[in-house]
Formats: structure tokens, C-alpha cells, sequence
């Protein structure tokens, strides 16, 4: 009498390399959502960095307290004739390397009112930009 019930051992190592297959797939996925995840949590930080920093200089009240304040400690400074560019590292913890770069440049120095400047402030990842904002300010 043949008794045919159940699998066979080449039909369970089918099914275990197929089922291992698919687990590796989708563990794949998971590693790559996880790398994206840490990726925007990074841009989110230096944009918010960013946002920080700008709003720092808009509340200064000259560009001569702006190369003083506290506040910059941080940034190396490099005065110009027309402009003022401060550069600093973010995130230093991580291994790429995050620079926000803010330039301020003289567009107007007749108006009553002080000088008007265009104010940029631009992220390089390892010098690819990744993330800029920019607008207008008036500085005595």
C-alpha cells in the first residue's frame, strides 16, 4: 500500500528557499526605510538649523554688531567690501560634512533707512547643495 500524505523533502526545501527569498527582500526594504528615515531627520535638523541661524541675523540691528554678537561665535567670518560671509559646520557629529554657508551682500547703501542687503543662506553635503533659503534685510 502506498501512502502518499504529506510533503516531500524536495518540495519543503522548494518551499524554505522561496519563503527565504522573500525575507530577504523585504529585510531589505526595512534597511533601506531606515536609511531614509536617518536622511530626512538629517535635512530636517539643517533646515531648522538654517531657519535658526537666518532668523539670528534678521534680529541683529547693524553688521558690525553681527561680526561681534555672541551669537556667531561659531562662524568663521570673512568681511568683503560689498559683503559679509560667515561659514560654519553642522551636525559635526555626523561623518558628512554639513556647511551653512550666510552671505550678506550690499544691494543698496543709499537708502535713508540703512543699507539693504541680500541675505542667502545655502547647505552643502560634502560641497553639493542641498538646501537654500534666501531674502532681504536692512542693516544700519
Amino acid at each position: 500500500m502506498n501512502n502518499e500524505k504529506g510533503f516531500t523533502l524536495v518540495e519543503v526545501i522548494i518551499s524554505i528557499a522561496v519563503l527565504s527569498i522573500l525575507c530577504v527582500i523585504f529585510l531589505q526594504l526595512f534597511v533601506k526605510a531606515d536609511t531614509v528615515l536617518d536622511d530626512s531627520k538629517i535635512l530636517d535638523q539643517v533646515i531648522v538649523d538654517t531657519g535658526t541661524a537666518v532668523e539670528q541675523v534678521k534680529s541683529v540691528a547693524s553688521l558690525e554688531a553681527l561680526t561681534k554678537d555672541k551669537l556667531f561665535k561659531d562662524y568663521e567670518i570673512a568681511e568683503k567690501e560689498d559683503a559679509l560671509v560667515m561659514t560654519r559646520s553642522l551636525l559635526p557629529d555626523r561623518d558628512q560634512d554639513y556647511v551653512l554657508t550666510i552671505s550678506l551682500v550690499l544691494q543698496d547703501d543709499q537708502a535713508s533707512y540703512g543699507g539693504l542687503y541680500d541675505l542667502r543662506a545655502i547647505v552643502t553635503e560634502e560641497g553639493e547643495e542641498i538646501y537654500h533659503v534666501g531674502t532681504s534685510l536692512i542693516l544700519e
